[in-house]
């Protein structure tokens, strides 16, 4: 394996940190059709990405594509019901419909819980972590 190649396989990497004993947000869902892990639904095709957007439940989340580093994010406050719209941070929305084909496009998404950063992390590595 490559150097970086842990870091870069987002699921191994939660996988390696949460086995550490260091926090990590819950794993919502994969847009991989060949991968799973533990709990997290996997996530097949546009219509099921959909339906799962349109949950109000799974928000905020946060989506990065595994084999990019910081290339393909998506990071989502809420949905708004009544426009079909995600509200991502930033104050940018996008349709439930685009944002979809998007992460059902490429080589995929990890989907976590967005969290608050957490006071133990942010004492050793800093508060941008």
């Amino acid at each position: 394996m490559q150097r970086g190649a842990v870091a870069a396989d987002k699921l191994l990497f939660q996988t390696l940190i949460a086995g550490a004993r260091l926090p990590v947000p819950p794993l919502l869902a994969v847009t991989q059709t060949q991968r799973r892990a533990g709990e997290a639904c996997g996530l097949v095709g546009r219509r099921e990405i959909v339906r799962f957007l349109r949950d109000p439940e799974i928000y905020p989340v946060f989506a990065l594509s595994p084999g990019n580093t910081a290339l393909s994010i998506v990071s989502a406050d809420r949905n708004d019901s009544s426009t079909d719209e995600v509200l991502l941070l930033g104050s940018e929305r996008k349709t439930v419909e685009n944002l979809a084909v998007d992460l059902a496009g490429g080589t995929g998404y990890v989907i976590q819980r967005r969290l608050d950063s957490d006071a133990r992390l942010a004492g050793l590595f800093g508060p941008r972590l």
